[in-house]
């Protein structure tokens, strides 16, 4: 079933982990491929949203001193 939220407005999200789990995910993120998000979407719009999305959270994984090599 494709995503019913059709609106593109922007959300600021904000969360507390581990040291630990915070490398841990931005390991995660700079490992995963745009196929490991097709494989889970509904379709290629999808998958693009999910991927835009891990880019804005490694992003802002980045900023925060968590950028794996």
């Amino acid at each position: 079933m494709p995503s019913k939220i059709e609106d593109e407005t922007p959300v600021e999200i904000h969360f507390t982990c581990q040291k630990q789990e915070a490398y841990a995910f931005a390991q995660f993120l700079k490992r995963a491929q745009y196929s490991d998000f097709e494989s889970r979407a509904y379709d290629e719009e999808d998958a693009s949203r999910m991927m835009n999305a891990a880019e804005s959270i490694q992003s802002a994984l980045r900023e925060a001193g968590f950028s794996p090599r």
